[in-house]
């Protein structure tokens, strides 16, 4: 996809070649070499002539620990020769030195796959132990990539072995040192495995590039990505950061750099004016990768997960493996794990090409949600449909698998919101869902709970609720909807909204607020829990859910199916029941009856006779039924001892070793004095 074209340079002597976008024009060919060869600084001379910045120093805090000394690994004699070789290079390039230092650490000899060449390492595992961590922040992969909408022309800028352009602090060199079976060095550059190595060169590389990073370039570590909507402003901001690392005095590997391209790839995705999608080397090593234990299969779900923002529902397609890595799982991969590996590699390799995340256009989340995994995508319309900027999914905790669908439609705004507030924050923006639970709990004035929580935490967004048809709702690859319809075997076509609005004439309660009110009620919630699960217990028998909402079977005369009421509506139906007009205050066992008729709930007959017995209008109105009730007379105080005695029965108690469990009781109502007896 590039040309080479050699630089024309005397005074740089280069010995590569630059590499062009092969869509540019010869003009702009032109152009972009004499800014190369203007800021020609920024190449090396040859591959070993590196830059050396004096705008950062590394810095090795240990505090009062001791000296950590080790002996060098054992190795063979090639690769004695091999890490010799290598020693003697840095030397004469100044990285390293000769030394005389108390620390010590092993080297190990790796080889590089793509040119079989050998690079030597330092195992500085047990310096880090004991080195103070440095947070400073490398920046998100998913910031990066969100900056470059509107954006024709890319250039991929690489440093030539970035951490040896970093100085390490004099006195902090000995701790660097490092030793071989030939003798013992210590680093005067920034050598690769220190612990704190990332955070100081980002915050060099944040330095250097101050003004210009997430306006007209993006860093991450060692790679500068610059972008530009058309040539000309492209050129110039090259010009401007070829500047700021020229003044540095850092160096650039220009055999990994690219200039002016229409596609380039960067931090693992490739990239053009129309989007993002998987880099397909990447995608390859997916496919290729065997899943044959714990640890390949955690690679695998590894690199997967690198790239789920391209994949609707990931988290559902992936919880078979997900389920592998439980604590104490065993083993056993069959034809569910077999069918989820090959799912997320086929939609891999057909990933869609996502958007570039543009702050000018209108913001769109579409949300659903499923009995195992919520699913959410970030979309935009730039004038040819709306177009998918990020797919996000998770699977859910196994408290969350007993929630009610509606709650579950809740949750999955709230949770996308979350994810997804870097791009929604600050803005108005709409969502879209395929449930009307979420436009309820927003408008609904007395909530308590989860849903109380859920609510502050949108106070502070600023969207629009839009409903969705469910077969229009595509988000997290057709999330299934009511999964509960199927527990009963007849339709819920004949009941209506308008069925739950007889509870409350004035105040008709929809059905999927009922549904909501039921979940929310403590008692009730047991019952759902034992429906949805694989074997329900006793407190659910005889209950169905029909709709999303709880109903009892009716074994008696009246309606087939009982509405099971919330508590904090049972209080609005008895008084529909027995205080209107039609009910005309009847008594405990009409009530009852009226109401058994269309509804139920636990303990239902205590809760009519506690209501009916407490009405005001039946105690004031109502002449009670029965003999009347006896004054209580007193009891004349006796004159002499036991003339007047009283009896009582105590027990059962613990069985005694002679066989009593009870205790009868005398006290003499003159005197007081007790007498007891032990009894069978």
């Amino acid at each position: 996809m590039c040309l080479n074209i050699p630089v024309d340079d005397h005074s740089s002597q280069l010995a590569s070649h630059v590499k062009l976008g092969e869509k540019l024009s010869e003009s702009q060919q032109e152009r972009m070499l004499s800014v190369l060869k203007r800021r020609n600084r920024c190449f090396p001379t040859s591959k070993r002539a590196i830059g050396h910045t004096k705008e950062a120093m590394h810095f090795i805090n240990t505090g009062d620990a001791s000296p950590i000394r080790c002996n060098p690994y054992r190795v063979s004699a090639f690769e004695r020769r091999i890490i010799a070789d290598k020693v003697e290079e840095m030397l004469e390039d100044g990285i390293i030195k000769e030394s005389h230092s108390p620390w010590s650490s092993p080297v190990v000899l790796i080889k590089k796959a793509k040119t079989g060449d050998y690079r030597v390492c330092v195992d500085f595992r047990r310096l880090n132990a004991v080195t103070k961590c440095d947070v400073y922040p490398l920046p998100r992969i998913d910031d990066v990539l969100d900056r470059l909408a509107g954006a024709n022309f890319f250039s991929c800028l690489d440093l030539a072995s970035g951490y040896w352009q970093v100085p390490v602090a004099p006195e902090d060199q000995e701790k660097t040192a490092f030793i071989t079976p030939d003798g013992l060095y210590s680093f005067v550059r920034l050598p690769f495995g220190l612990n704190c190595a990332p955070a100081t060169f980002q915050r060099l590389m944040d330095k250097v590039l101050a003004g210009l990073k997430w306006n007209m370039c993006l860093v991450y570590l060692d790679d500068i990505l610059i972008f530009g909507k058309t040539f000309d402003e492209h050129l110039a901001r090259l010009d401007m950061v070829l500047k700021a690392v020229e003044c540095a005095n850092l160096t650039l590997n220009v055999d990994k750099c690219i200039f002016g391209a229409s596609v380039v790839s960067h931090l693992g995705h490739v990239i053009n004016a129309e989007g993002i999608h998987p880099e397909s080397e990447k995608v390859r090593a997916l496919t290729e990768m065997p899943v044959k234990n714990l640890k390949s299969l955690r690679a695998f779900l590894g690199l997967a997960s690198f790239y789920r923002r391209f994949i609707p529902d990931f988290a559902t397609i992936a919880q078979p493996l997900q389920s592998l890595l439980k604590k104490n799982a065993v083993w056993n991969w069959t034809d569910k794990q077999e069918a989820a590996k090959k799912e997320i590699i086929s939609r891999m390799t057909s990933a869609p090409v996502l958007a570039h995340f543009d702050e000018a256009l209108k913001v769109t989340v579409q949300t659903d949600a499923r009995q195992i995994g919520l699913g959410a995508v970030l979309s935009q319309d730039s004038g040819n449909g709306q177009r998918p900027v990020a797919f996000i999914s998770r699977k859910l905790t196994d408290t969350e698998t007993r929630y009610h669908a509606n709650e579950l439609e809740c949750l999955a705004v709230v949770w996308a919101l979350k994810k997804l507030r870097s791009s929604v924050y600050g803005r108005h923006f709409t969502i879209k869902t395929d449930s009307s639970a979420v436009k309820w709990m927003m408008s609904k004035k007395e909530v308590k709970g989860k849903f109380l929580r859920w609510i502050m935490e949108l106070q502070e967004f600023t969207f629009d609720i839009e409903h969705v048809k469910g077969v229009e709702n595509q988000v997290a690859d057709a999330l299934s909807r009511n999964p509960d319809e199927s527990r009963s075997g007849t339709s819920y076509s004949g009941t209506k909204d308008a069925l739950v609005a007889v509870i409350v004439p004035q105040k008709p309660v929809a059905t999927h607020e009922l549904a909501l009110l039921q979940q929310q009620d403590g008692k009730l919630r047991s019952i759902f829990t034992s429906l949805q699960s694989v074997a329900p217990s006793k407190i659910s028998q005889g209950i169905v859910i029909r709709g999303k909402v709880l109903y009892k079977i009716n074994s008696n005369s009246g309606k087939k199916f009982l509405l099971v009421v919330p508590s904090i509506l049972r209080r609005q139906v008895l008084e529909a029941c027995h205080d209107t007009p039609s009910s005309g205050h009847q008594g405990v066992e009409k009530t009852l009856f009226k109401i058994k008729s269309r509804f139920w709930w636990p303990r239902l007959g205590k809760s009519v006779q506690n209501f009916v017995n407490s009405c005001i209008f039946c105690l004031k109105h109502k002449h009670s039924v029965g003999l009347p009730v006896g004054k209580l007379q007193p009891i004349k105080p006796p004159s002499s001892p036991f003339q007047l005695i009283g009896v009582d029965h105590l027990g059962p108690f613990k069985e005694t070793p002679s066989g009593h469990r009870h205790v009868i009781v005398f006290i003499d109502y003159l005197t007081k004095r007790v007498e007891m007896a032990p009894v069978p």
